[in-house]
């Protein structure tokens, strides 16, 4: 079975991208920090298509152990697509400031 991972799915484009890949027929490995959310938005899916396989992990990727754990707990997966919404943004002013 062939699964695609979002990042970053409880909101923003995580979330919407999360369901227009549900919309259309793809099984799910949503990764967010926000278990509530996850839960939501994996309710709403099963809503659309009850015949998805939904994975929920719930992880803080800004910690660089958590990266690394998440990597190891999707071995068992077929990975299709890996949409990465989730990270840290620093601007060439703010490095300046480092």
């Amino acid at each position: 079975m062939k699964y695609t991972v979002i990042t970053g799915a409880s909101s923003g484009i995580g979330y919407e991208s999360a369901l227009a890949f549900a919309s259309r027929g793809k099984n799910l490995i949503l990764v967010a920090r926000r278990q509530e959310e996850l839960d939501g938005l994996k309710l709403k899916i099963n809503e659309m298509n009850p015949e998805l396989d939904v994975v929920i992990r719930r992880t803080d990727l800004s910690i660089t152990e958590n990266v690394y754990k998440l990597y190891e707990s999707l071995q068992g997966f077929q990975i299709e697509t890996w949409i990465n919404t989730q990270g840290l943004v620093i601007s060439p002013q703010l490095l300046n400031k480092i």
